[in-house]
């Protein structure tokens, strides 16, 4: 019995004990395929606003901060494919799913301004909520980005130095206060002159992007 052989079958059997299906629709999984099959990522509803200049995205920080563009990959939608692996992302320990992700929306961005960024930085979590969750999942993300882009992620220069409360349900002026100088960086000659692509899970009013990048 060859070694081929014993592969093959040793990885059907743990196919049959843990099967590898897709977290989202559970059928199974096949050639590359990881956490999420090629069907569901193709249903996610992009936005499509990373094909243009000017964008609903953009237009948030006009007047607050300069940046060369802004975009998000998809709309967030209740009940959606992209809220289950949004879900699985941030609270069921399955930061796998944000790499997936981030090759995804990688290959959609080659091409475009995006993917001529010196470096990606990912919003930085606390250091408590870090603690809790294990892993930060915009992280996550941006590593996925930086597989498919081959795009330096620097995760460890920008500090949440201040945790706050989640920005949900609450008003525009609100986000921005729960976010104002929050962040710090430890060595800011690390981004002079370089094309910085800063990587969040959500945006909604764009007040944490807008606190990072100030």
């Amino acid at each position: 019995m060859n070694k081929s052989f014993i592969k093959t079958y040793a990885q059907a059997f743990l196919d049959l004990v843990f099967p590898n299906i897709c977290i989202h629709c559970k059928s199974p999984l096949s050639g590359n395929e990881q956490q999420v099959c090629s069907l569901c990522l193709s249903k996610l509803p992009f936005t499509n606003n990373w094909l243009h200049q000017h964008n609903v995205v953009s237009e948030v920080f006009w007047g607050r901060v300069r940046v060369e563009g802004a975009c998000s990959m998809v709309f967030f939608e209740k009940d959606s494919i992209f809220q289950g692996l949004l879900h699985h992302l941030k609270y069921k320990d399955n930061p796998q799913v944000g790499v997936v992700l981030g090759r995804y929306f990688a290959n959609k961005l080659a091409g475009t301004k995006f993917a001529n960024a010196d470096v990606v930085v990912p919003v930085p979590l606390h250091k408590y909520r870090f603690r809790k969750r294990g892993y930060n999942q915009s992280e996550r993300i941006a590593v996925g980005i930086h597989e498919v882009l081959n795009i330096p992620v620097l995760p460890d220069n920008m500090k949440r130095v201040k945790a706050t409360k989640t920005q949900t349900s609450k008003s525009r002026f609100e986000r921005w206060q729960n976010v104002e100088g929050v962040f710090k960086i430890d060595d800011p000659e690390v981004f002079v002159d370089k094309h910085v692509l800063v990587v969040d899970d959500v945006v909604t009013t764009g007040a944490t992007s807008e606190s990072l990048m100030a």
